[in-house]
C-alpha cells in the first residue's frame, strides 16, 4: 500500500484547518474511472465548534406566514474553506437549513415530541449555484410550509436569488437536549467526502491551474452514524474526471462498517485567470 500526503497539497489550498483527508492510497482505474481510498482521521479542532456563530441567526415573518430563516454571512462564517479567500463553505449552508428544519419541527409541536437537536439523516440532492462572500445576507425556507413533512426542499437565497437548492432534506432528533460535542457533524463528513472525490480525481503533486468548486452540486447522500474525534475514516472514492471537472461516487468506512455514503458529487475546475476575476486569490 502506497499513502500519499494530502495535508501539504490540500493546505495550500484550503488552509490547514479546513476539514480534507490527510492521505490517499490510488488504485488505479479502467473505463475512464478512478479510484482511491483516503483516510482522514478526525482531528479535534472539527469536532470543537464552540467559537463558531451559531448554524442560524433568527427568524423573521415571510410571505404566507412562513417563517424565514436569516443567516448573515459575517466573516467568521467564511474562514477555513478557502487559504487566500473569505468564501462561505457550502456544507454549512447545509448546516443552516438543518437547523432551520430543527426550528420548525420543535415550533410547531406542542407535546415536545422533538425539543432535542436535530441531525441530518439523508438528503436527495444538492445544488450549489453562487458563490456566498462575507456581507451577504442568506434567507432560509422551504417550498411547502408543512413541519409535519418527512422531506423538505429548502432554498437559500440572496435577495431574489437561490443560492443553494437542498431536495429531500431529511432529520433525525438526538435523544438528549445536548448530543455529544465531540462529534462530527454529518455536513463535515460531506465535505471530507467531497474532498476525496477532488484528490482522487485530481493531480496534487503539481501546482494546480485551477480550483475545483462544487457549483455543480451532490446527489443522494446518506448517513447510517456519525464519528467522534480521533475516529480513522476510510473514503471509498470513484471518480471521472477532465479538464472541465469531475464527477465521483463516495462511501465512507469506519472498521469495516458503512457509516455515509453519497452520489454524483460534481465540481467544475475554475481556471486560475477566472478565477482571480472572480476574487479568488490561488496563492500566498
Amino acid at each position: 500500500m502506497v499513502l500519499e500526503d494530502l495535508t501539504a497539497p490540500l493546505s495550500r489550498i484550503y488552509g490547514p484547518s479546513a476539514i480534507y483527508p490527510q492521505q490517499i492510497e490510488r488504485r488505479g482505474g479502467e473505463n475512464g474511472f478512478k479510484r482511491a481510498v483516503c483516510f482522514y482521521e478526525v482531528p479535534s479542532e472539527h469536532v470543537i465548534r464552540e467559537s463558531e456563530p451559531p448554524a442560524l441567526d433568527r427568524f423573521e415573518p415571510g410571505m404566507n406566514g412562513q417563517p424565514v430563516g436569516i443567516l448573515d454571512i459575517i466573516p467568521q462564517r467564511a474562514i477555513d474553506h478557502f487559504r487566500n479567500t473569505a468564501v462561505f463553505p457550502g456544507h454549512k449552508g447545509i448546516r443552516a437549513a438543518v437547523a432551520y428544519s430543527e426550528a420548525l419541527v420543535n415550533s410547531s409541536l406542542s407535546n415536545g415530541l422533538h425539543t432535542h437537536p436535530a441531525r441530518l439523516i439523508s438528503l436527495a440532492g444538492v445544488s450549489f449555484v453562487q458563490f456566498v462572500l462575507p456581507g451577504s445576507r442568506l434567507e432560509i425556507s422551504e417550498a411547502q410550509n408543512d413541519p409535519s413533512l418527512a422531506a423538505r426542499t429548502v432554498y437559500l437565497k440572496r435577495g431574489q436569488d437561490v443560492v443553494t437548492e437542498i431536495k429531500g432534506l431529511k432529520v433525525g432528533f438526538y435523544p438528549e437536549e445536548d448530543p455529544p460535542r465531540s462529534l462530527l457533524l454529518p455536513d463535515q463528513m460531506i465535505e471530507a467526502m467531497i474532498q476525496s472525490a477532488a484528490a482522487t480525481a485530481l493531480d496534487l503533486k503539481e501546482e494546480l491551474d485551477g480550483i475545483p468548486m462544487f457549483q455543480g452540486g451532490i446527489g443522494c447522500t446518506r448517513f447510517f452514524a456519525q464519528v467522534s474525534e480521533g475516529t480513522k475514516v476510510e473514503i471509498a472514492t470513484s471518480t471521472t474526471a477532465d479538464k472541465r471537472g469531475f464527477n465521483g461516487s463516495v462511501a465512507a468506512f469506519v472498521n469495516g462498517d458503512k457509516i455515509a455514503e453519497s452520489r454524483d458529487m460534481r465540481a467544475m475546475i475554475i481556471p486560475r485567470r477566472v478565477a482571480e476575476k472572480l476574487g479568488f486569490k490561488l496563492t500566498d
